[in-house]
């Protein structure tokens, strides 16, 4: 069965930690290593909070997400606005 992997562009100048775990579930079970990824769970909860925070931080940036989720696509100047925003948002949480 294919794993259906988000496009989260908002997250590309940023560590992505869901596409890390994707990558080594994937060889994690094709190749049975047994490798631990509660490493990378904490790191994806950390993210997913610090963008939960954001949403109520930023009004237009909830919207935006919002949208995304919905399936509704950004303009480039709201995709240039939401990256900016959530990669300062990770890089001020990654040095806290």
């Amino acid at each position: 069965m294919a794993k259906r992997i988000e496009n989260l562009f908002y997250l590309a100048p940023i560590e992505d930690p869901k596409a890390w775990k994707s990558v080594l579930e994937f060889f994690n079970q094709k190749f049975s290593l047994d490798i631990d990824l509660e490493g990378i769970s904490q790191k994806i909860r950390r993210q997913n909070e610090e963008i939960h925070k954001l949403r109520r931080r930023k009004p237009v940036t909830d919207k935006y997400l919002t949208q995304l989720e919905g399936g509704f696509m950004l303009n480039e100047k709201e995709q240039e606005r939401l990256v900016k925003e959530v990669y300062e948002s990770l890089k001020e949480c990654k040095r806290g």
